[in-house]
């Protein structure tokens, strides 16, 4: 039965998740595929990961606990030992859904893709979340944001050249993998289902150093765009990382604008709020601001 379907391995980067990390494992055993290949690099937890992980060992190929130099180490020590034709990763704090990896796997049977993604849920339970932004427009704008979740991406094993994540990352290792992936062989595939939830809680990544996580994104699309051998692209990838940087900006300032209880200051941060419109690089795409200058004159009303 396993050689009817296409083997997959799963990595598990793991470091003091063990109040979520059984349902993580649970999300992938639970779904019984055939061909299964679960590789866990524990960091040297502290917790009762162990113990956790120790439960499920007869599911587990692979599992270490020792120290490393962050969650790219670790990713590439994973998919250093991995075999199976395709591979995901998939955070210690974060699950799948909807027998996900039976249907990759007939997906990659009827069609061989090189990378693919799904829809993702995030937010603090299933039972209270949203979907995660899914849009791929182009290249540049990709370089600058990522606009579709790691939890739900599946890619081919022998597509790129290992390590395939960089160490000096400790934030958007998966975006710059995934840029590679786009470089080299254009957008992924769209696989129209819900396959992971990504949680956000006081603890995650997310949710802590989104300062850091925002420089990190700048740091690698400014490294593609210099990298391009077109002009063109160039200056489209640095439009896009400014138009981010905007954005971002947008949204505090409109957040500042709703907490303030002086008059004077509401007034200052929406003029604010129109500088930043003004100086918006795609003004007739950039619905986005405009429907923030929208949300604050409704709010000044109200």
């Amino acid at each position: 039965m396993e050689k009817r379907y296409p083997k997959i391995s799963v990595v598990i980067p793991s470091f003091n998740q063990g109040s979520f990390i059984e349902e993580t494992i649970l999300s992938i055993i639970n779904q019984k595929y055939p061909n299964l290949e679960l590789i866990i690099i524990d960091g040297l937890s502290k917790d009762n990961t162990l113990e956790i992980v120790e439960k499920y060992s007869e599911f587990i190929n692979y599992f270490v606990s020792e120290k490393d130099n962050g969650q790219s180490h670790a990713l590439n020590k994973g998919f250093k030992i991995a075999s199976g034709e395709i591979c995901s990763y998939l955070n210690s704090d974060d699950i799948y859904i909807d027998n996900i990896l039976w249907k990759i796997a007939e997906k990659y049977k009827n069609n061989k893709f090189k990378w693919i993604y799904t829809d993702v849920l995030f937010g603090n339970s299933i039972e209270n979340s949203e979907y995660f932004e899914r849009r791929i427009s182009s290249f540049e704008e990709f370089c600058a944001i990522q606009t579709i979740a790691q939890q739900g991406v599946f890619w081919e094993n022998n597509s790129l050249r290992k390590p395939w994540f960089d160490d000096n990352l400790s934030y958007v290792m998966d975006h710059k993998f995934f840029i590679n992936l786009y470089k080299n062989f254009g957008k992924p595939k769209y696989l129209n289902t819900t396959g992971a939830f990504f949680r956000i809680h006081e603890n995650s990544k997310t949710s802590k150093y989104e300062k850091i996580l925002f420089k990190e994104r700048r740091q690698i699309g400014l490294e593609y765009a210099y990298l391009s051998g077109s002009k063109y692209q160039k200056n489209k990838i640095i439009l896009e990382i400014k138009r981010l940087e905007l954005k971002i900006k947008m949204k505090k300032t409109y957040t500042d604008m709703l907490r303030s209880k002086k008059l004077i200051r509401k007034i200052n941060l929406f003029l604010e709020m129109i500088i930043i419109f003004i100086k918006s690089p795609f003004k007739l795409r950039d619905l986005f601001f405009f429907g923030y200058l929208k949300k604050s004159i409704v709010s000044f009303i109200n």
